[in-house]
Formats: structure tokens, sequence, C-alpha cells
């Protein structure tokens, strides 16, 4: 709904969604809120209600060191008083606020919030004529904005590198998958195969030891004859043999 510039309805479901945080005690979901809030009533131009709800977001979220969220409320009340519109513009509370979440930024290496927060101040500078140190600040808007672009297309680009590298095992997988499926199809026909083998091997076994049961007697009884007729072979003559 804020992207829809329907701000009231945004409103709604924000302070609705603030109420939730507040009642089970989640202080970052509140500041947070509070933040999102002020930015709402600052695209209004509601701008004591902005300041209202981004003070009390500042205030949280130095609490629990979240120190850029800090410095964005800071620069966010800062482009409020620097708003010549706000019937309590203050040049010198919006370049004291400014400068704070610069300095936050700063320390904290985030050079997103703090190159548009100079771009503010270099609005600032302009409209009390302070033209060096305007020139000063947008000069170094414009080098932290390119820098800020450089730094997300390096980073885009290792995105699209490691989305890359990703699908290439994504692919490798599904492959290995086809081949882990077709290795388990072979192992059950070899398996099938052992038991046949298996089966062939014991009924081969039986036949032999049926056979060789029932050639043993007949098999002795040669032996035993051939064994006589050698013993006798002195006593008796050919035709008797």
């Amino acid at each position: 709904y804020y992207n829809l510039l329907n701000y009231p309805v945004s409103l709604q479901y924000l302070q609705q969604a603030l109420a939730h945080f507040e009642s089970i005690g989640d202080k970052h979901g509140i500041a947070a809120n509070l933040g999102n809030i002020g930015n709402i009533y600052t695209d209004m131009a509601d701008y004591p209600n902005a300041l209202d709800y981004l003070e009390r977001a500042r205030v949280i979220n130095m609490e629990l060191g979240n120190t850029s969220g800090a410095a964005i409320a800071l620069g966010n009340i800062g482009g409020i008083y620097a708003t010549t519109g706000f019937h309590g513009y203050s040049s010198g509370l919006a370049e004291k606020y400014l400068l704070e979440a610069i300095a936050l930024c700063d320390s904290i290496g985030n050079r997103r919030d703090q190159f548009e927060f100079y771009y503010y101040l270099s609005d600032l500078y302009a409209t009390l004529g302070r033209w060096q140190e305007a020139y000063q600040c947008h000069t170094l808007y414009h080098e932290l904005e390119k820098a800020v672009h450089n730094e997300e297309a390096t980073k885009q680009t290792q995105r699209y590198a490691i989305e890359r590298e990703i699908a290439v095992m994504q692919r490798e997988q599904e492959v290995l998958h086809v081949k882990n499926a077709e290795l388990a199809a072979i192992n059950t026909e070899l398996e099938e195969s052992n038991k046949q083998l298996t089966q062939v091997n014991f009924e081969k076994n039986e036949f032999l030891g049926i056979a060789a049961h029932d050639l043993k007697n007949p098999l002795s009884v040669i032996t035993m004859i051939a064994t006589i007729l050698q013993d006798e072979s002195g006593t008796l003559n050919p035709e008797e043999i």
C-alpha cells in the first residue's frame, strides 16, 4: 500500500503491526515499524508526527546497538529539518542530524545510506549559500553513489556466478540421480539373476547327488567282480573269465 501511495491504508497496517510487536516486546520489530511509519508521515508532509516516530525509532535502535537503524533515523530527521516547507525548519538542526547520521554510517561502512545523506546535506548547504561545502558534499555524494553501484554490480555478478554454480550442481545431481536409478535397476536384475543361478546350482547339485547315489551300488558290484577276476585270473581259463 505504501508503494501504491495509499498512505492511510499503509499506516493502518503498520500501526497494527507495531501494536503486535509491542505486545510481544520485540524491540527490533518496534523500531522498524516506527521508522516506516515516520517515513510515511514524512511523505504525507505531516512532519511533527514524522519526527515523533523517527525519534522513537532512533532511541530504540541506539538501545539495541543497531547503528545502521539509528543512522537512518537521524538522517531522515535531518532531512525533515532541512525541508523549507516545514514550520519547524532549522538549518542548524538539519546539519547536526545529517552530520551525525553520516558519521554513524561511516563508522559501520554503510555507504548506501551515507551517500543519500550527503545529497541532503549538499542541498542544505546550497540553500544556505555555502557553496564550497555544498560542492564538497555533492562530490562525495557522487563518489559514494558510484562506489555503491559498482559494489552492487560486483555483488550481482557474484550472485549470478553462484546461481550458475548452483544450477550446474543441481543438473549434476539430477544426472547422478538418474544414474543411481539405472544402477539400482541393474542391481535388481543382478540380484534376480543371482537368485536364478543359485536355484540352478542347487538343482544341479541335487541331481548329481541322486545320480551318484543311484550309480554307487552297481559300480561297487562291477568293481568287486573286476577285483575277483583279477585275483582269480590264474585259476580260471579265458572262457570262464
